[in-house]
């Protein structure tokens, strides 16, 4: 006896299907939520400054950021803020590496 053909998978079992709502969507199939690949600073770091667009449904996407979720406009004004902050912790280190050169703390 010759052995049966097997009947096809069905189309949502076979290559998954990229998101056709929004290029930036990494999540496959089927989905009404979407994410991008989330940015990570530095390896291993615990993700406090992990950052990825996220959108629900009909919701406008925003970036979840530092536990918000920013506009665009805003996620300008957090990074715009976030830079002159990081100056300042960089200067500590300036100010601690020169008080050791001259044998003194700051």
């Amino acid at each position: 006896m010759m052995a049966q053909p097997r009947p096809e998978a069905p189309a949502d079992r076979c290559e998954p299907v990229p998101c056709s709502t929004h290029a930036w969507c990494v999540i496959q199939g089927r989905h009404e939520d979407h994410a991008s690949a989330p940015t990570r600073a530095g390896a291993g770091r615990g993700g406090l400054l992990d950052a990825l667009v996220l959108a629900s449904g009909a919701d406008a996407p925003t970036v979840g950021f530092l536990d918000l979720d920013l506009s665009p406009a805003e996620l300008r004004q957090q990074c715009r803020d976030l830079r002159a902050h990081l100056d300042k912790v960089e200067a500590l280190a300036d100010a601690l590496d020169a008080a050791d050169r001259g044998g003194e703390r700051p």
